[in-house]
């Protein structure tokens, strides 16, 4: 039989499969998801009643923000119907850019008297997530290591981590974050200083780069209690300051996750508060390696106008520093190898900041307890010589009694792009066209 003959007939057979197969794709694709996209509105942030485990997702990103196109940090509440405990595989699953599903995974053991029922999971937030994008969590039976069935899932609201996402400093933003132990309470530290690194004036279109050229964004209120236990969480961060805090409530796992955070190029900053010592003490072995290789020494009675150049620029007349506080000097061990200890910040009484390099990243203990002069510290004097900084910092005048003037803004900018003109001369075609035709003379 001529092969021509049956062209036809298969030509109409592959026809004929291919518009059932497109008319049956929205059911299909219905049946796989379980509900159609208006169910799957209402469905939000909700869990079918046969689940055996109730899933709430307690926060976006370690203290509440992300980086857009980096890793960040989920939190997933579980909380166990059955009353004897038992392993499961709790899943993450993320949409990416090319239409695929990135999925994350962590063994836990729920139910019974087991302590906890949280756990961090990571992944990447594509900067493209929107409204019609979602996140998805499961929790899987696990039987001797092996994934077994499905017993819980949730799809969250995506609003907040659409706000996240969508913020316009998101992705370029240096972010500064300050540990402190409130219980879960949410309450914020004032670091004395550090707030001049949020531009305090905010210019028409939300153009706020007046003095820098990075805009920066310090969050306040990350709870020790709450780190995460890998690296990945703490990877939108480039700074963290460790705002007094006993280093023993640190466990193994949030101090790893630390550890690389900083062998991958982050910056811890440790302020040392009275009694400071618990750092350099025998019984937080887990986090020895983070202490510089240096003697720390009580000054009882130090005269802070001594530091003054190294705090702000006012002057006595405009402000004046207390007499006598207590701080902490070091003195650096004279086996100290290169990049152990290296003094930052010394005054009369010795080093009071000093650093210790590891991997990419640096550990920086500050004996200064800033909040004995709180009113009159400069970042751009204080905080540019441990974070590396050159920018101007924007403050309030002050009043001969201490209190800060109003100040108006204009609310206009001009801008001048530098490199405007390259372009142009660039494509001056005439020229280029001599050039290349003596070139062609010549060679």
């Amino acid at each position: 039989m001529d092969i021509r003959t049956l062209l036809g007939p298969i030509r109409c057979l592959v026809l004929l499969l291919f518009a059932l197969g497109v008319s049956a794709a929205p059911g299909l694709c219905q049946d796989l998801e379980g509900t159609s996209p208006e169910e799957e509105e209402g469905r939000l942030q909700t869990q079918a009643p046969s689940d055996e485990v109730l899933i709430t997702v307690e926060q976006y990103g370690v203290g509440g923000v992300i980086r857009p196109g980096g890793y960040a940090g989920i939190r997933i509440g579980l909380r166990d119907k059955q009353t004897d405990p038992r392993d499961v595989a709790v899943r993450l699953h993320i949409p990416d850019p090319d239409g695929d599903t990135v999925l994350e995974e962590k063994q836990v053991s729920i139910g019974g008297d087991i302590a906890g029922g949280a756990l961090w999971l990571y992944g990447v937030i594509p900067p493209t997530f929107s409204a019609g994008d979602y996140l998805t969590v499961t929790v899987h039976e696990l039987n001797d290591g092996t994934v077994g069935r499905q017993i819980a899932s949730l799809r969250p609201t995506a609003s907040t981590l659409v706000d996240l996402v969508s913020d316009r400093r998101g992705s370029d933003v240096g972010m500064i974050g300050v540990i402190v132990d409130n219980d879960g309470l949410g309450q914020r530290a004032s670091v004395p200083g550090l707030s001049h690194y949020e531009n305090p004036m905010q210019f028409v279109a939300q153009r706020d780069l007046v003095v820098q050229h990075q805009p920066f964004k310090v969050v306040s209120s990350i709870d020790v209690g709450l780190l995460p236990d890998r690296w990945m969480g703490l990877e939108p961060y480039e700074v963290l300051v460790w705002s007094g805090i006993d280093p023993s409530s640190l466990d193994g796992a949030r101090a790893g996750a630390l550890r690389e955070w900083i062998q991958r190029g982050g910056h811890l900053v440790v302020m040392l508060r009275h009694p400071g010592q618990a750092w350099f003490g025998r019984d937080v072995e887990r986090v020895a390696d983070f202490v510089p290789r240096a003697t720390i020494r009580p000054v009882g009675d130090a005269d802070l106008e001594d530091y003054r150049s190294l705090l702000t620029w006012r002057t006595r007349e405009e402000a004046e520093l207390p007499a006598r506080r207590a701080l902490y000097a070091f003195d650096v061990e004279p086996d100290a190898q290169a990049g152990e200890a290296i003094p930052v910040v010394s005054g009369p009484d010795g080093p009071v900041v000093v650093r210790r390099l590891m991997g990419a990243g640096m550990i920086t203990f500050v004996g200064l307890n800033l909040a004995d002069v709180r009113g009159p510290i400069r970042g751009d004097v204080f905080w540019h010589r441990l974070l590396g900084q050159r920018f101007s910092v924007v403050v309030p005048r002050y009043t001969g009694d201490g209190k800060p003037r109003a100040y108006t803004q204009s609310g206009s900018i001009d801008e001048t792009i530098a490199d405007r003109g390259i372009g142009a001369e660039i494509s001056r075609s005439r020229t280029a066209g001599v050039g290349i035709l003596l070139a062609l003379v010549l060679f």
